[in-house]
């Protein structure tokens, strides 16, 4: 199996147990990349984390709450998380 796009890289996403959501999660699991789904929905967030398999996990946060922004904000200022690729022009 070759390697997708997003080998190796990482994602943190917001609204993970929603329709776009998880819809995001899959492709970028699919591509070889790995996930974090932020949401307030425990139960949906559990849901898609077993549908994505061991590429996903889940914190249960709001992040309209200004540390929880905040900090996922500082981190993808500070290259912990990986952003997808450009597409080719």
């Amino acid at each position: 199996m070759n390697p997708g796009r997003l080998q190796g890289k990482s994602a943190v996403i917001t609204g993970g147990s929603g329709t776009l959501g998880r819809a995001m999660a899959r492709v970028f699991v699919r591509e070889g990349g790995h996930v974090l789904l932020v949401d307030l929905d425990a139960r949906s967030l559990e849901e898609a984390c077993r549908e994505l398999g061991d590429a996903a996990s889940f914190v249960m946060a709001d992040v309209t709450q200004p540390v929880i922004g905040g900090l996922i904000r500082s981190t993808a200022c500070f290259a912990l998380i990986d952003t997808p690729p450009e597409p080719d022009s």
